[in-house]
């Protein structure tokens, strides 16, 4: 198993369905409500505990306070094994915030194998952004 990999597909693609089938791993998933994608939800692999995250609201999403910080506590406090972030996308591409700072501080983690879910169209911009020998799984 490689260090580092990046699961990639479109939206809707199956990345967190793909998350999801990986064996004894903690971290993060993003799931939805229903179909229709208009509420996500944080969802701890270890607990199975869950935090709202975005509701969409007049067609733009809008992030539920507190969630990412509710993320972050979770995944920083995995020091080995394998870890899944789903996903990193403009939020911590572009405005670097979100999973941003989570995601450098576990790739510097000597013990950790890290999944991280990625829009195919996000890729190139996701492999400038955290330079380290990627293992691309597309799906």
């Amino acid at each position: 198993m490689k260090r580092f990999n990046v699961v990639v597909a479109p939206r809707n693609g199956g990345k967190t369905r793909y998350l999801s089938s990986i064996k004894c791993a903690y971290g993060i998933l993003t799931k939805s409500i229903d179909s229709s994608k208009n509420e996500l939800y944080f969802y701890d692999l270890k607990s199975g505990n869950t935090h709202s995250f975005l509701k969409r609201v007049d067609g733009r999403y809008q992030e539920e306070e507190g969630a990412f910080e509710w993320a972050e506590k979770i995944l920083l406090a995995l020091t080995s094994g394998t870890v899944i972030i789903d996903e990193c996308g403009k939020i911590e591409l572009v405005n670097k915030r979100g999973f941003y700072n989570v995601i450098n501080t576990l790739i510097e983690r000597e013990d950790i194998t890290l999944y991280v879910a990625v829009r195919d169209s996000n890729l190139e911009l996701f492999l400038n952004t955290y330079k380290r020998n990627w293992n691309i799984i597309k799906l």
